[in-house]
């Protein structure tokens, strides 16, 4: 019991406001259990998913962002991260040289121990939609490692069917 709740108890016992003071007491009582309950909570997602705390202190999670090796420093890859980012997530860096001197030794290899430490794979195709063999690879290790897979749209406008070509997809 909260040792503040059991000074009210005690209190109520010869105080003429007894009522608010047991309903004061029973409120704290009833905090300690939410913050304990809340405690309990954070302390098993913390279990679970404490891998993720990064060494910055830092909760926001790790987003690795598989796209072709042609879209590295274009406009597209600046903003396709830019949403990334503004879903919440950090995008980490894979164009950086040490990344780039890595993959050069062991081929995509290089890049596993970069999406194991993420918390999501987010990728784009080529602009006629097919899946490069290395997004391909790395795609296939998020899954292996249990992290949620998204695809951003590739020339999202270029796909979008009319009214009618969808009705006549809808209706065959």
């Amino acid at each position: 019991m909260n040792k503040l709740a059991t000074e009210l108890r005690e209190e109520a016992e010869t105080s003429p406001a007894s009522s608010f003071l047991i309903a004061a007491a029973d409120e704290i009582e009833r905090m300690q259990k939410d913050r304990d309950h809340y405690w309990d909570q954070a302390e098993s997602l913390f279990k679970r998913f404490g891998r993720h705390l990064r060494r910055d202190k830092s909760l926001k999670p790790k987003a690795y962002f598989a796209r072709p090796i042609t879209q590295f420093g274009t406009t597209k890859d600046e903003s396709d991260m830019a949403e990334i980012d503004a879903a919440g997530f950090t995008v980490l860096e894979i164009t950086d040289d040490k990344t780039q001197r890595r993959y050069k030794l062991h081929g995509m290899k290089a890049f596993y121990s970069r999406i194991e430490i993420c918390d999501v794979l987010f990728f784009t195709a080529f602009p006629d939609g097919k899946i490069g063999a290395g997004v391909a690879k790395e795609i296939d290790h998020a899954n292996t490692c249990g992290l949620p897979v998204f695809e951003l749209p590739t020339q999202l406008y270029e796909r979008q069917l009319s009214v009618e070509e969808t009705r006549e997809r809808v209706h065959k």
